[in-house]
């Protein structure tokens, strides 16, 4: 867990630099050089984050066989081997961490405006069984960015 501090951390520097800076509402250099650098690494310490404290919960509650893949439905049938939230397998465990996490980071995206924040959050929730919760955390990670990116839109003093 001492781990899972340490991203937290991270994730709170990384936002704060991203938040303090504002390189998407400077010059194009800067917002291409600071701004990608500032919220890539804010949203990849946020799904890390998030998954050190999973990890750290499983382990601490001692139930290995909670981490084990499922291999069977409740229906008996066999699980797909495909992990991504747009295949039609339906036997995703389901959890709102994913849902929590998205609307947060989408949240977060709109309110800086920093359209690259919610890519690390898509990319793990696109990479998980279909649950309504993740693919609803998907949506949510998506309309950050889609408000960060009419805040930027609508600005009245242009890039320079």
């Amino acid at each position: 867990m001492a781990s899972a501090a340490i991203l937290l951390s991270s994730v709170a520097c990384a936002l704060a630099a991203a938040s303090i800076e504002r390189p998407w509402t400077q010059t194009a250099l800067k917002a291409g050089v600071n701004g990608v650098a500032f919220s890539l690494l804010a949203g990849w310490l946020c799904v890390a984050s998030a998954l050190a404290i999973g990890i750290g919960y499983l382990a601490a509650t001692g139930e290995p066989e909670s981490c084990e893949r499922r291999k069977y439905g409740p229906d008996g049938r066999r699980i797909r081997e495909s992990y991504s939230i747009f295949s039609n397998d339906r036997y995703g465990d389901v959890t709102y961490v994913p849902l929590l996490l998205a609307v947060a980071v989408g949240a977060a995206a709109g309110l800086l405006p920093d359209p690259l924040l919610p890519l690390g959050i898509v990319w793990a929730v696109t990479n998980l069984r279909y649950t309504h919760s993740n693919l609803a955390g998907l949506f949510a990670a998506f309309a950050g960015f889609v408000v960060a990116v009419v805040r930027l839109g609508v600005r009245t003093d242009p890039l320079v």
